[in-house]
């Protein structure tokens, strides 16, 4: 009566139970954990100090997420401190999927891959040729998905909708159409053209 991966709401329900079904087999709802890092970052933008920029990507990648049956947890900004990265960690021990922004490029102050590490995550890739998004990560830690997202906000913006919302389609049983390409002519001539997509 009804495919895989579909969402039960009130007509679903009533068909099921019309034909004799008071027990239906689902999937959970993903539990994820959405961390922003970076001294940059103001929690708050009233108290946003010369040297920072309001956290937007939190909100940003939680709205995102929202479009999709889960429960999120924002958790951040946090400093570029391995110790504060370590105590983040820990208080998304328990999701199922943890995204963090900012913090997976190859600069003194990118400290998610070794505080994954740390934590005992095992980096399974990092980097990809796309541009924005070069340094996606991707790491497990048991049965946990961690995805690094880049700090820029397109960056991260983009490699939500090609990495995390198919990954939480995924969770659900859901088709992985998260969201949809559309090939354009760009009517301009690019200059300088790279081996990134």
């Amino acid at each position: 009566l009804l495919a895989a991966g579909t969402r039960i709401g009130p007509a679903q329900l009533a068909l099921a139970i019309s034909a004799g079904h008071m027990h239906l087999p689902v999937r959970r709802i993903p539990r994820l954990a959405i961390i922003d890092s970076g001294d940059e970052l103001a929690a708050n933008f009233a108290d946003c100090a010369p040297h920072q920029v309001p956290a937007s990507n939190g909100a940003m990648l939680a709205a995102l997420a929202a479009s999709l049956p889960c429960a999120i947890d924002r958790l951040g900004p946090v400093a570029d401190d391995m110790g504060a990265i370590a105590d983040v960690l820990a208080q998304a021990a328990s999701a199922d999927l943890i995204v963090t922004s900012g913090g997976a490029s190859a600069g003194d102050h990118d400290l998610i891959r070794p505080a994954l590490q740390a934590w005992g995550a095992e980096i399974d890739f990092w980097r990809v040729a796309i541009k924005p998004g070069k340094p996606l990560l991707v790491a497990l830690r048991g049965n946990q998905l961690v995805l690094g997202l880049p700090g820029n906000p397109v960056s991260s913006f983009v490699t939500f909708l090609l990495a995390v919302g198919p990954v939480l389609c995924a969770l659900q049983g859901l088709p992985a159409g998260f969201a949809k390409a559309l090939s354009l002519p760009a009517h301009f001539d690019w200059s300088r053209p790279d081996k990134r997509r």
